[in-house]
């Protein structure tokens, strides 16, 4: 059953907190909102000495600039945010037409670009 903990903003700063809150939990991986979150947890995890991936794996969503950058380089769900913009402009563009909403859910296709931030977990104590 899945741990959740905040809401926080999507923002490193905010990632950091969340970090801290984390630990307490024992969750061994972590998914957050966005990738500007996932960064700022894997800078309070490794000041707080928690080994990542070893002790932690971290995933973000959005593969944004620098997500590859950060340490170790953060695992993230992409999508096709540019086919996702013009589709969220075009509807609006519709209604603005005076064209009924669209109802139901729309996918876009998402793909996991596996990085350094995520692997199997060793079965110890965090020591956190």
């Amino acid at each position: 059953m899945p741990i959740m903990v905040g809401p926080y903003t999507p923002t490193v700063t905010s990632g950091q907190a969340a970090a801290d809150a984390l630990v307490f939990t024992g969750a061994t991986p972590c998914v957050a909102f966005n990738d500007l979150l996932a960064i700022g947890v894997l800078q309070r995890l490794r000041q707080r000495g928690v080994r990542v991936p070893e002790d932690m794996s971290v995933i973000g969503c959005d593969d944004i600039f620098g997500a590859d950058f950060s340490a170790p380089p953060l695992t993230t769900i992409a999508g096709d945010t540019e086919h996702a913009g013009r589709l969220a402009a075009s509807r609006l563009i519709a209604i603005l037409n005076g064209e009924p909403a669209r109802t139901g859910t729309t996918l876009i296709p998402t793909h996991l670009l596996v990085r350094e931030s995520t692997g199997p977990v060793r079965h110890h104590d965090l020591g956190v």
